[in-house]
């Protein structure tokens, strides 16, 4: 129930917020050695690099749903590597940076007078890695407002690799899982499973490879999602694990 007080928080001491009250951290001793001055130092470094790394890969998956919104595909496919690999849903795979932005072209094209879409990416999971790629996983909510027609909604789950190509970071492989969709005259409470709606017929070039997941929405049905780390209370691996 409502207490009127502030909520409290185990690792605040005065009780507030602890991204805000946390205890300034004590000031470390003076190196004694030139070893433990290289040894502070490549700890520093590593620590830069993997908090260059967490917001690069943020930044580079809000700016994908950005250009996915105004349907910018030129730009969209410059956050990717070159030899990148990404899903367009229901659609398939598709290898290489080139031959992404021609199907994501082919695909949706330009944007539509009289529609508006947002791709709101919340919620990021990111782990960085000493010598490998940078993961990140997220979850879309999705808003497709039509003039004079029925809006939709859908959602889903990102999973994505975020690497270093040529003094930047750039998407390395990009993953969407669908979870659920409907109009907004039907409502999600009555959604029921649907045939799979597939864009495949606008591209002329065929996927690389399969999709990794389901093709529809299973909602109604549950299913699992990739997860590229397992439980972080319990340990306990994924149903599912990530590419």
């Amino acid at each position: 129930r409502v207490r009127g007080r502030p909520p409290q928080y185990p690792g605040a001491p005065a009780g507030g917020d602890p991204s805000v009250t946390l205890e300034t951290p004590s000031t470390p001793p003076a190196p004694h050695t030139a070893g433990e001055l290289d040894a502070r130092l490549v700890a520093v470094e590593r620590a830069l690099h993997a908090a260059a790394a967490a917001v690069s890969a943020e930044n580079l998956l809000n700016a994908f749903g950005y250009y996915a919104d105004e349907h910018q595909w030129e730009a969209a496919a410059q956050l990717f590597a070159a030899d990148a690999w990404a899903e367009v849903p229901g659609v398939g795979v598709y290898v290489g940076r080139e031959h992404l932005r021609a199907a994501l072209q082919a695909a949706y094209g330009a944007r539509h007078e009289g529609a508006f879409e947002l791709h709101q990416i919340a919620q990021p999971v990111i782990h960085a890695t000493a010598g490998g790629p940078t993961r990140i996983r997220a979850r879309l909510a999705r808003i497709d407002a039509i003039q004079d027609g029925d809006d939709g909604y859908s959602a889903g789950v990102y999973e994505a690799a975020v690497i270093e190509e040529a003094g930047a970071w750039r998407i390395g492989a990009l993953d969407f899982e669908p979870t659920w969709s409907a109009s907004h005259s039907g409502g999600w409470a009555r959604v029921t499973a649907a045939p799979a709606h597939s864009d495949a017929s606008k591209i002329d070039a065929p996927p690389d490879r399969p999709l990794l997941g389901p093709a529809a929405p299973p909602f109604p049905a549950i299913a699992d999602v990739p997860f590229h780390y397992s439980n972080p209370v319990s340990g306990r691996a994924p149903a599912r694990g990530s590419f």
